[in-house]
């Protein structure tokens, strides 16, 4: 008899979206911060004396490669529907259901890995930091959905799969 587990609406739930979102938030603030700084007014508009004579200097900040205001949106997105999925897993029928979901996330979080190694080393520590947090919790919820009877081996491979991509950014 598997157990069920309800949550009244006052037990706050959602702990993935509420650690990763303000995350999200700061990442694509900052993000458009450093972007309007960078490049200010347009140079038309301005009189500019180059006191440096053209001597240009790094000032030390990264480049944001392109897409990464999509690697957080993506990561919380993946984070969401992964809880939902292993949410819905009750037994063997309603896994073979949630294949195809977990298939779409696991192209997801490839994806978002695949970002993730293209991104700046600050924001690489600052989202290794928060899966490495998250991450013990959703392997506890796989653990629970592969310990259903029969559940085990229809999602083995995929579970497999999802852990190797949430590795990339744990690492």
């Amino acid at each position: 008899m598997a157990a069920c587990s309800t949550t009244s609406p006052d037990s706050g739930g959602g702990g993935l979206v509420k650690v990763l979102l303000p995350l999200v938030i700061l990442g694509l603030l900052g993000w458009l911060g450093y972007s309007l700084l960078k490049d200010g007014p347009d140079k038309a508009d301005r009189d500019v004396v180059d006191p440096l004579g053209g001597i240009e200097i790094d000032s030390g900040v990264p480049e944001v490669p392109a897409g990464m205001a999509d690697l957080g949106t993506n990561l919380t997105g993946s984070m969401e529907k992964l809880n939902d999925v292993f949410g819905n897993i009750v037994d063997i029928e309603s896994a073979k259901a949630q294949l195809p979901e977990l298939t779409t996330i696991n192209e997801s979080l490839g994806a978002s890995a695949a970002m993730y190694e293209k991104a700046p080393e600050a924001m690489k520590s600052t989202i290794g930091a928060t899966i490495s947090k998250i991450l013990p919790g959703i392997k506890e919820k796989i653990d629970s959905v592969l310990a259903i009877p029969g559940v085990g081996e229809i999602l083995k491979p995929i579970v497999d799969s999802l852990l190797e991509r949430f590795a990339v950014f744990s690492a």
